[in-house]
């Protein structure tokens, strides 16, 4: 009540991660804290408004809860001055902003696709927080896969966050129409395959 449609489409308050287990069990001295960000969409107006920013609230989230980020590595497709950027980021993550303007790779293996450099240069010790959300179903698809399916990648990451564009009526306005080709599966499906990462150890949340 007292509410229009779309008034909460951007509010994170669903989100519910067990900080309590990740201090006691995950964290330790000597890990590395990532965040990887495929489709880091920090485009401001004004450098105050980076509070409206998804990506960067969650980030908040965890410095709240006492998890600062060693490395913050954002993808974003769409030309951004890097200048622009720094300046629009909180002064905290300034520091461990890797910004990669350019578009990620869906194939395995390949030197742009953000799986291969958490192979080649994480360990399973590490803390590794991934954020997929690049709106391209044909790069998202792909990546997602190559998770669900590879044990390594399992190992590394602890966290994973993605819009998984399924087709489901309520979000037509924001996705496309079902027959746009811009959706695919159902919820069902959907919830399937996150629960079957969290079987596996990891924290897979919808995001928004």
């Amino acid at each position: 009540p007292g509410t229009t449609r779309g008034d909460h489409v951007n509010d994170m308050d669903y989100l519910i991660e067990d900080f309590g287990h990740l201090c006691r069990h995950v964290l330790h001295k000597t890990m590395r804290t990532v965040f990887i960000d495929m489709g880091a969409s920090y485009f401001f107006e004004n450098t105050a408004s980076h509070t409206a920013n998804e990506a960067i609230q969650a980030i908040e989230k965890y410095r709240r809860h006492g998890i600062h980020f060693d490395h913050i590595y954002a993808y974003e497709v769409r030309d951004m001055k890097t200048e622009d950027v720094y300046k629009a980021v909180p002064a905290h993550m300034r520091a461990p902003l890797h910004w990669i303007n350019m578009p990620v790779s869906p194939v395995e293996g390949h030197a742009d696709n953000p799986w291969t450099m958490l192979l080649n240069d994480y360990r399973p010790d590490d803390f590794i927080v991934v954020k997929l959300d690049i709106d391209t179903p044909s790069v998202e698809s792909p990546l997602f896969q190559q998770l669900l399916t590879n044990p390594q990648l399992q190992e590394l990451v602890d966290v994973f966050y993605f819009e998984h564009h399924v087709q489901m009526d309520e979000m037509q306005t924001f996705w496309g129409a079902h027959s746009s080709g811009l959706t695919k599966g159902s919820i069902t499906e959907s919830l399937e395959l996150f629960q079957q990462l969290r079987k596996n150890g990891v924290a897979a949340h919808y995001w928004i």
